[in-house]
């Protein structure tokens, strides 16, 4: 895990190659202090993380849970029916208004209400309130459409500067190291050098 605004390493875990990446971003979770958890405001993970489980944990802590999504729909339906209404959603997370003749109206996401825990999207003058706990996969604090969302995304290459630098200045690309106490060694001096 890194700063992105810094591109610092603030946290890491060196496993073997066949363990759960989301198990281990739980665990590290874990491990924050109350300050870490203050500070952080989001945490951005590429797909490879995304499950319930870890997005339920991340929004305990009071952290926006922004991660790509992976299409985990079975069923082959390009969108399923919110609630009762006349509101349908896809698994990417877009929002669309489904009227009389049956036609699909793209709706403008207007915000998130942190008391109702709901996102706010508006069709025809009219606000919807869509809870995040209906599908927290999908539905999270940010909308997944909205520009937001987008914009926070992509400072999730911060962590492949990161790791880039760690491969490209620090040599891990070509590395002989052999066992994971030798490699967390090594990986937390670069990370000290960093840091300094």
């Amino acid at each position: 895990m890194c700063d992105a605004r810094t591109e610092l390493p603030i946290a890491f875990s060196i496993t073997a190659a066949n363990v759960d990446e989301r198990k281990t971003m739980a665990d590290m979770l874990e491990t924050f202090s109350d300050a870490q958890k203050q500070k952080a405001y989001a945490i951005m993970m590429d797909r490879g993380y995304d499950s319930t489980e870890l997005i339920k944990q991340i929004k305990n802590e009071e952290i926006i849970p922004i991660i790509d999504i992976r299409n985990c729909w079975r069923d082959g339906e390009e969108t399923k029916q919110y609630k009762d209404t006349d509101i349908v959603y896809d698994y990417a997370g877009h929002v669309y208004y489904i009227d009389d003749a049956g036609n699909k109206h793209k709706m403008l996401y207007k915000g998130y209400d942190s008391k109702k825990r709901c996102l706010r999207y508006e069709y025809g003058g009219k606000l919807y309130k869509i809870y995040t706990s209906y599908d927290e996969r999908i539905f999270l604090p940010i909308a997944r459409d909205s520009k937001k969302f987008k914009k926070l995304y992509k400072m999730r290459t911060s962590i492949e500067r990161l790791n880039g630098r760690l491969d490209r200045d620090f040599m891990f690309e070509d590395h002989c190291l052999r066992g994971l106490a030798k490699t967390k060694l090594m990986v937390s001096l670069s990370f000290i050098v960093m840091n300094a």
